[in-house]
Parts: structure tokens; C-alpha cells; sequence
């Protein structure tokens, strides 16, 4: 019986109710009906075979079925077959006339309307039509479905400014998972599940938010794959790639990449296709691959997005940051404005920035010295009043305004503040703050002072901090540039001529023209400057060099040759070497033979052992040594004991180049150079073959005064840990007692705002009247009784964070105050002539049913939406009993003067704590405690008795 007899055995079943005739699970029936090519699919086998036979040969009876069940059926099965790719024509017609149909059960017309929304979302991706569609299916008349939910969720996720909305893709997600966990309350449960992480995914990929991005991905790690239809595996199948690239696994991220393009399936859903081939475009350009091949991806995968149509989405930008990112390393610069401009039509048609862009945007409007345009880009950032986007569009305002002060080059000390600025507000995006480190690096190397190079090195050691948590090849190559150029501000300039020798030769191998034509013309300069023979030439070719790709020559370096031509005059340098030595003839060549793509380590050691050879015409050595290996290996015909020189390679391994005898001055410059090539080619290469883990994130700290043993717990903890250094705002939902307040202190305590104020507001214990003023605060004369100005909480905060605790007895009139300071990052004070930027991060709490208070009409559904971007629910303590021993021991010794003293608990003190409902929640415990304490001192143990229980 192969997958075309089950499918037309189960017909008008769903695949739950086949499985239950037949005596298997849903899921083993999904894995009959998959194709024979399909890696998952199995075939019915024994007495399941027999029974399907029989099954098969029954005589059917279209009464058997309750008539409520009778029209939902063959709707669920369309479902299924739409979310596994062979969705038909007739399918979708009736889920269409069913969704529309006045006379059919409510039910029946929610699930149909979920199932269109959702081809709209999985296999067109058109948020907006989808919308409109569930209408039907989220109505307050129609049933609960984990399906609708979720793919509202998606809907919002989508990159247009009248949909995006980080509060409600988690409301939704979150209501989706809940229903998901009740599957009788809507079919679909574990197809509900993924789509709703990948809608958090989703969110977080267009914010630019990794630890949310994270927290989506710690989510799909726990869904079966092949438990889901197939659309939606391959769609889990492209975020686990991001989980890959994000663990600094790219050989992983690319085989799951790959696995996603060649799938038979991947056709019938353009928008997957379209975005699958732009990421891999844009993880072929990271790994510092081929351009051409990325630039072929990038093209391809918008064309297949115009040629079906496919409304602008996540794909749209992921391409074209591959291809402006393509084009601009094959130094085609003409080309790259049209792909630019692309990304502002979005901008202005969808009012939502294409961020992944704007990296590639401020690269080019630098090279091109435009600084006009990148202040005017700037300013329409700025302006960007999205509410999910407007902290990353400020961000990016922000770097932007610095290049073009930069560009300028009037003002060094604003240029550098500009950058420092940005990088304060870049602080919750982790690939957002690596990049504009390189930025923030270049600008110190260029305009900072000489006679303090410390803030340089400071800059570029959180550049490469930066880079070793979010790793990127093309970056390490930068970051080597620019320690080459810290060393020459040093005074170490041979040292510093190496490293950007190595970094220019590593961009010709990697086919980056604009890159290596830069940093040629910059390394020519210095050599001028300390004067080389060949310098003059050197810069005529560099010139020519930039020229032939429509550059002229970048003045801000320049300015930097100026400042090492004042570092020489001034005797600021320690050692100036009389003239620099011309690499060897080939040596260009021969670097090719480092980079070729796909290359193993093992293939990158004997290939460079070959090529030192040749240059060398003596035997040479390479000995690899990882620091997690006992012993090292060695490649070549030297003894390493009669080395005459060594070369290190440096990079994650401890890995350096031997000669055997003595070699010419230009042999050994280019030895240096090669092996330095080396490091970052087999660094790459060990990346590429998943050897190599870069340096994990830091792991999950244990929240300060937080006491997690039971399940429930440690997943919350996990969950606030992650989001501690993330800008979104947190709603921290839980009964009265349940310890919120010490959730939301300890997410301020493990962010990088810890050192800035944290202010708590009870929204609960503040006059109706006093409202506004204490939260906004107001100036001397404003009403009867203002004596003085005073600043309120919200300007108190200011750089910190702001715990609104009972969010939920917030008065309607201050509400719409509240999503203004939300929204726009501003305070006005009461009797104030103009408002107040502030930077406060929030976090709020309530005991109520937020969502219930909105149908109730108490509380505004927008501002539920805008504070609902992260909710953490902390379970009551009888959910949570594992937590309850641990808990009573902590006040105990915290509540005790000499913690050494602190008494124990007896057996049937331990067992009545347990024992006890606890409706007071941690607050009701910690006053049994104290109240046995006070009653009972100087005691060695309390018993049950004791503790009034």
C-alpha cells in the first residue's frame, strides 16, 4: 500500500480519526501518506497492513459520523493537504465557499477561514490578505482555535508598517500555544505550536533582536519535525539555520539551507523558496564566499518572488542585502543604487525600514562620500514611528548620522560621540552592534587623538568581542585590518604593514574589490610616509585600482595617512623601518590557492605547507594545535626541532609555519603575510566543517534573588535570563505574592542597564489625580500646590528601567499618555512648554487578565498590544512545589541576624509546607516564616507546630 492508496483510504478523514481505526498515532499516518522520495516517509507493514486492507474493503457508511462532524471533515482534511504542499485547486474553492457560506456551522466557517489565511501566509505570503480573511475565524462568536491564533501571530509578523507588531505576536503566539496544549479546543495542535514560533521568529528577525530570536528558536528546537506537515517542517528547517549560524555552526546552517532549496515541496510555496535561496546568497558572502555564486541567489530569489507575485516580505529583504552586499565586493558600484532603491520604495510604500539593508546602505554611501544622503536617510528613520521598530530605526538613525559626520571629517570629537551614541543605542542587538563596531573602530583609527590610542584598542576589543559571539569571516578579516592599523599608531609598523597586507590579500581571495582596493591604497600611504621605494607607485596603482571600480580615493584615509605622517614628525612612533620589502613574485597567486571554497582544514594545511614551499624553494612545517587536544598535528618534510624561522598563524588554533633554513628578505615578508592569510583560511574552513565553536554567548546566570528547583521555575528563569539584555518591554503576569516584582528586578539587575536607576510605581496606591503628574511629573506652578519642579518616575528612570507594578488599575485617561511615552521615547511634564527624551526600559506587572480587561473595555487595546511585546507568566506557588522547601530555607537564613544560625525545619514542618495550598502565593510563605521566627527564637529546628500550621 504506498502513499496514493492511504490518502484515498483516509479521503473525507481526518488523520487522527484513521489512526484510531487502525490502532497507530496521527503522526504515523502523516508518514504513510509522504512520498516514496521523502526521508521520512514509511510504509503500513503486519497486522496495521492488515487492517488497513480490511478497512479498505468495508463497506462505508456516510452516517457513521455524528452530523455536526459531517461538514468540518473534509475542511480538515483540505487543511492538511494545503500545509503538506498538494493542496488543489477544488480544495481551496471549498475552503473559500465554506468560509463564506451564512449557512454553515460556526466552526466549520472558522476553520475554512483559518485554512485560506493560511495559504495566503505559508504559500503566498500576503499578511495583509490573510487578515482580513481571519476576521471570521478571531470574531468573539466563533470557537477558540490554536490554528487562528496562531496564524495571526504570523500575520503581524510580516515586515508592513499596518501589520508588524511585536505585542501582538506574542499575545497571539501565546494564546496559540495555550489552545495548542488543548487540542479538543481546535484541531491542528503541533502545527499551531510551530507556526506560532515561527511567527516570534519572525518578529525577531525583522526587530534585530537576537535573544528574542533565541527565544523563538529554544521553542522550535522542541518540535518534531516530522510531526508537522511539510510546508511547515521545511519553514522550521529554515529557522534552525538560523540557530546553526547563530551558534557559529555555518557548514550546519548551509546543509540545512540546502536541504530546504532541493526539497520536491519547496515550489509549491514561492515565498519559502524565495527566501531560503536569498539567506543561503547572504551566508555564502559571511563565510567569504564566492560573490558571483551570492549575487546568482540574490537574483534568483527575487526573480521567483516577482514572477509568482509574491507580496514584499521577509524575503525581499534578505535579498536584497545579498545582492547589494554582492555587488558592492565585485566592485560593481553602478548597479548597487537600483537595489538601494528598492529598499527606500518599501520604506516609503510599507512605512516599515528594511534593516537588514542598512548596513550595506551605510557601506556604500561611505565609499561614495555621500554624506548628504546618509543625514537625509537619517532623519526618515527617525521619523519612523512604528512602535516594534522604532528603537532599531533610531539605532540605525544614529549610525547613520555619525558616517555622515565621518564622511565630513569637520568635527572628529562629534564624530566620535555620534558613534558612541549610536553604539548606547545598538546595545540590545547583537549583529547590529558588531557591525557598527567595525564603523566605530574605523572613525577611532582615523580621527581619534594619537596621544591616547587606549579608547581605540578599547573600541576594537568590543568589535571583536562583538564578532566572536555573533561570528562572521568578512568582519575578522576587517578586524585584522584595523589592528594592523593600531599597531602603526603604535609605532609597531612592520608589524601593523603585515596585518593589512594579510587582510588586503585575504579580500582579493575572497573577490571583495572594494575592500582590497581600500585597504591597498591605505597601506601604500603609509608606506609613503616612512618612505618605501615602491610607495609612489603603490599609490598609483591603488589609485587606478579604485578608480576602475568608480572610486576616488577615500578621505578618510587620508586623514589617516595625515595622522601617521604626524606620528613619524613627532617621534610618536618607537621604531620606523627605512623601507618596506616587496612581496614575493606569485605571492598573489599563490593566496588564491587558500581560498577555494569548501576547502577542509586538513586541505587548508597541506595546501599552505605546498605553497610556502614554493616560495621558499626550502622544506617548511605546519603544526596545528587546538587547545582542547592533547597533542598537535604536523604537515611537511622540516624537522620542527631545526627550524630556522617560525610564522604564526594565529586564529582559534595554535598554528604556525616553518622554514628550514634562512630565507630572503621579500621570501619572509610574504611567509608572514601567508601565514597570517593562513589563520583566518583555516579558521573559515574549520567554521565550514562545523569544527570550531566560537565563544559561547554567556551562559544563563542565575536570577538574583530568584529560587528556581521546579520545573516551571527554571524555565522562567531561562526565558528572563535571555531576555535580561534585550530593549523589549516585559509584561510580568502572576497572582498576587507570586514574586513578580523580584522577576522584573532581577531582569534590571542582569542588563546592561544595571547601573542606572530602577524606579517601581505601583499604579495601584497613587490618587486618581496625583496620576499624570507622578508618573510625567510637572513644574513649579503647574496646578495649586506644585511648590517645586518635580521630575516624576518616568524621568527617574531615565537610562534604567521602569517597573509599573498593577499595570492593570492604570485610569483610562492616563493610558493614552502612557502609549505616547511608549511610542515616542518622550515625557511632558505637566505645565512644561515642550516635551522630554527619555531612555527607560519597562517592565510591567499585573495580577488581571489583561486581555479580559481590554473585551471589558477597562484597559486600551493598543497600549495591551504595545506593552504586551514579552509576556512571562510566574506560576503561583502551588504549581510550583518543588520551589516551596527551597523558598522557606531562603527566609530563613536571610530572615535569621546570624545566617550561620539560621534553624532547619523538621520533617512534619516540611511536609505541612508542601502540604499547604498557599493562597498568598511566596509572600504568604515568607510571613509563616518571619511570624515562626518572632515566636519561636534561638531555635535549632521548627516544627510543624511552630510554624502555625
Amino acid at each position: 500500500m504506498d502513499d496514493a492508496d492511504v490518502r484515498r483510504l483516509r479521503a473525507d478523514r481526518t488523520r487522527s480519526e484513521l489512526a484510531r481505526l487502525v490502532g497507530v498515532n496521527a503522526h504515523t499516518v502523516y508518514r504513510w501518506e509522504l512520498p516514496a522520495e521523502s526521508p521520512h516517509a514509511r510504509r503500513p507493514r503486519g497486522q496495521v497492513l492488515a487492517r488497513l486492507e480490511r478497512l479498505a474493503h468495508a463497506p462505508t457508511s456516510a452516517s457513521s459520523a455524528p452530523a455536526s462532524a459531517q461538514p468540518a471533515t473534509p475542511i480538515a482534511a483540505a487543511v492538511e493537504h494545503l500545509l503538506d504542499g498538494l493542496g488543489t485547486r477544488d480544495e481551496e474553492s471549498l475552503l473559500l465557499r465554506a468560509a463564506s457560506d451564512r449557512e454553515a456551522s460556526v466552526e466549520s466557517r472558522s476553520l475554512a477561514a483559518t485554512a485560506v489565511a493560511l495559504a495566503d501566509l505559508v504559500l503566498r505570503g500576503d499578511g495583509r490578505r490573510a487578515l482580513a480573511t481571519l476576521a471570521v475565524a478571531l470574531a468573539p462568536d466563533s470557537p477558540p482555535f490554536a490554528l487562528a491564533e496562531a496564524a495571526a501571530a504570523l500575520a503581524y509578523s510580516y515586515p508592513d508598517g499596518e501589520l508588524f507588531d511585536l505585542g501582538r505576536v506574542h499575545a497571539h503566539a501565546r494564546r496559540a500555544e495555550e489552545l495548542a496544549r488543548t487540542p479538543e479546543l481546535g484541531p491542528g495542535a503541533a502545527t499551531a505550536f510551530a507556526i506560532a514560533a515561527m511567527a516570534v521568529g519572525n518578529a525577531a528577525l525583522l526587530a534585530g533582536d537576537d535573544d528574542l530570536m533565541l527565544r523563538a528558536l529554544a521553542r522550535i528546537d522542541t518540535i518534531a519535525p516530522t510531526a508537522l506537515p511539510e510546508l511547515v517542517a521545511l519553514y522550521l528547517e529554515l529557522f534552525r539555520s538560523y540557530d546553526a549560524t547563530l551558534a557559529g555552526q555555518p557548514q550546519l546552517a548551509l546543509e540545512r539551507l540546502d536541504r530546504v532549496i532541493a526539497h520536491p515541496r519547496v515550489a509549491v510555496s514561492p515565498s519559502l523558496h524565495a527566501r531560503a535561496l536569498a539567506i543561503r546568497g547572504m551566508r555564502q558572502l559571511d563565510n567569504l564566499g564566492d560573490p558571483e555564486e551570492a549575487l546568482a541567489l540574490a537574483r534568483r530569489s527575487r526573480q521567483l518572488a516577482a514572477d509568482e507575485r509574491v507580496p514584499v516580505g521577509v524575503h525581499s529583504a534578505l535579498a536584497l542585502r545579498a545582492e547589494a552586499e554582492a555587488l558592492m565586493r565585485l566592485g560593481r558600484l553602478a548597479e548597487v543604487p537600483a537595489v538601494l532603491a528598492e529598499s527606500d520604495r518599501i520604506l516609503v510604500e510599507l512605512r516599515f525600514p528594511v534593516t537588514p539593508v542598512m548596513p550595506i546602505q551605510i557601506r556604500y554611501l561611505l565609499a561614495t562620500h555621500q554624506a548628504d544622503a546618509l543625514a537625509a536617510l537619517a532623519s526618515r528613520l527617525s521619523a519612523i514611528e512604528l512602535p516594534s521598530m522604532r528603537a532599531i530605526s533610531q539605532a540605525h538613525a544614529a549610525w547613520l548620522d555619525a558616517t555622515a559626520k565621518f564622511v565630513r571629517g569637520d568635527d572628529a570629537a562629534a564624530t566620535l560621540d555620534a558613534y558612541a551614541h549610536a553604539e548606547r543605542l545598538a546595545s540590545g542587538w547583537g549583529i547590529l552592534r558588531r557591525d557598527l563596531l567595525v564603523s566605530y573602530a574605523s572613525a577611532m583609527l582615523c580621527d581619534g587623538e594619537l596621544a591616547d590610542l587606549g579608547e581605540a584598542r578599547a573600541v576594537l576589543a568590543r568589535a571583536n568581542r562583538a564578532n566572536d559571539r555573533r561570528p562572521s569571516a568578512w568582519v575578522t578579516a576587517n578586524l585584522r585590518r584595523m589592528e594592523g592599523t593600531l599597531r602603526i599608531d603604535e609605532g609597531r609598523v612592520d608589524d601593523g604593514l603585515t596585518l593589512m597586507d594579510a587582510a588586503a590579500a585575504t579580500f582579493v581571495a575572497a573577490g571583495d574589490r572594494v575592500a582590497a582596493a581600500m585597504v591597498r591604497y591605505g597601506t601604500a600611504g603609509v608606506r609613503g610616509v616612512i618612505g618605501a621605494a615602491d610607495a609612489d607607485a603603490r599609490t598609483a596603482e591603488a589609485v587606478a585600482e579604485l578608480a576602475a571600480i568608480g572610486l576616488s580615493p577615500p578621505r578618510w584615509i587620508d586623514r589617516a595617512i595625515s595622522r601617521a605622517r604626524e606620528a613619524a614628525a613627532t617621534g610618536a612612533w618607537t621604531r620606523v623601518a627605512p623601507a618596506a620589502v616587496s612581496l614575493a613574485p606569485g605571492f598573489e597567486l599563490a593566496l588564491q590557492r587558500l581560498a577555494v571554497a569548501g576547502a577542509t582544514p586538513q586541505i587548508v594545511v597541506h595546501e599552505l605547507a605546498a605553497i610556502a614551499r614554493e616560495l621558499a624553494g626550502v622544506d617548511v612545517v605546519v603544526e596545528v594545535h587546538r587547545d582542547d587536544e592533547a597533542g598537535h598535528g604536523v604537515c611537511g618534510d622540516a624537522d620542527p626541532r631545526t627550524v630556522a624561522d617560525w610564522f604564526e598563524l594565529g586564529g582559534a588554533r595554535r598554528a604556525r609555519l616553518g622554514v628550514a633554513h634562512a630565507v630572503a628578505d621579500d621570501v619572509r615578508a610574504s611567509l608572514r603575510v601567508l601565514a597570517l592569510v593562513a589563520g583566518l583560511a583555516l579558521e573559515v574552513a574549520a567554521l565550514r566543517a562545523g569544527e570550531r565553536t566560537p565563544a559561547a554567548p554567556d551562559p544563563a546566570p542565575e536570577l538574583p534573588g530568584v529560587i528556581a528547583v521546579s520545573a516551571p521555575m527554571r524555565r522562567l528563569v531561562g526565558d528572563a535570563a535571555r531576555l535580561a539584555g534585550s530593549r523589549a518591554t516585559v509584561v510580568v503576569q502572576g497572582e498576587s505574592g507570586a514574586g513578580k516584582e523580584v522577576i522584573a528586578r532581577a531582569l534590571h539587575d542582569l542588563s546592561p542597564r544595571a547601573a542606572k536607576p530602577y524606579v517601581a510605581f505601583n499604579c495601584a496606591a497613587v490618587p486618581h489625580d496625583l496620576f499624570e503628574g507622578q508618573l510625567f511629573g510637572y513644574r513649579k506652578g503647574a496646578f495649586t500646590g506644585a511648590l517645586a519642579d518635580h521630575a516624576g518616575v518616568v524621568r527617574a528612570a531615565d537610562g534604567g528601567t521602569l517597573f509599573l507594578d498593577e499595570i492593570g488599575e492604570l485610569p483610562l485617561d492616563i493610558q493614552p499618555k502612557l502609549l505616547r511615552f511608549l511610542d515616542a521615547g518622550e515625557v511632558f511634564p505637566l505645565g512644561a512648554e515642550r516635551p522630554l527624551t527619555v531612555d527607560v526600559r519597562v517592565i510591567a506587572a499585573t495580577n488581571r487578565d489583561l486581555a479580559a480587561e481590554v473585551r471589558a473595555g477597562r484597559f486600551r487595546e493598543d497600549l495591551f498590544y504595545r506593552l504586551h511585546v514579552v509576556p512571562l507568566s510566574v506560576p503561583p506557588l502551588r504549581e510550583r512545589r518543588d520551589d516551596i522547601v527551597p523558598l522557606a530555607r531562603y527566609f530563613l537564613r536571610t530572615l535569621t541576624r546570624d545566617r550561620a544560625r539560621a534553624p532547619a525545619l523538621s520533617p512534619d514542618a516540611t511536609d505541612a509546607l508542601r502540604a499547604h495550598a498557599w493562597p498568598g502565593n511566596v509572600r504568604e510563605l515568607r510571613n509563616v516564616v518571619e511570624r515562626a521566627l518572632a515566636y519561636a527564637p534561638g531555635r535549632d529546628v521548627l516544627t510543624r507546630a511552630q510554624l502555625g500550621m
